[in-house]
């Protein structure tokens, strides 16, 4: 059996005087020191320009397996999978024009299905489930590729 180390003891210390270090104003940095409108306005539209040019090289990706990884998908079309992070939901969600109609049609599919057992006098919440189901499916696969990209991403940074 071998010995066991004795484990540095850690502490900590106090200085027994304190420093106070005034700075004098300065009108530069104070304007400088946080983002203003214009600054906001530029990483918006290069954050656009990313989403755009990203988005532009996975439409000409080649067809590939569902057993692709996202990660695998990226590459294939030269891009770094960092270039994602804080951007995957703008990058692998459709557009917000796409969701707000998607949105819409679920509504009205709804709605009609509603009137249509209305005007049959049944009442058939299967089928309204059905319909609704639907939906959630296809958000729920979404959401979890977002998140399978996060997870692996993180995993291969850690690494």
């Amino acid at each position: 059996m071998t010995p066991r180390r004795a484990t540095p003891t850690k502490r900590v210390c106090f200085s027994e005087s304190a420093t106070l270090h005034i700075y004098q104003f300065d009108l530069k940095y104070a304007r400088t020191k946080a983002y203003n409108k214009v600054d906001r306005k530029q990483f918006t539209q290069e954050t656009f320009a990313d989403v755009t040019r990203i988005n532009g090289a996975l439409e000409q990706a080649p067809e590939c397996s569902d057993d692709t990884s996202t990660e695998q998908l990226l590459v294939s079309c030269g891009i770094d999978p960092d270039e994602v992070v804080g951007i995957e939901h703008l990058v692998f969600t459709s557009s917000p024009i796409v969701i707000f109609r998607a949105r819409k049609l679920h509504v009205q599919a709804i709605l009609a299905e509603q009137e249509n057992q209305r005007m049959l006098g049944v009442s058939s919440t299967g089928r309204l489930s059905r319909l609704s189901e639907f939906s959630s499916t296809r958000s729920t696969k979404e959401a979890r590729s977002r998140a399978a990209f996060g997870r692996n991403t993180v995993n291969a940074t850690a690494a």
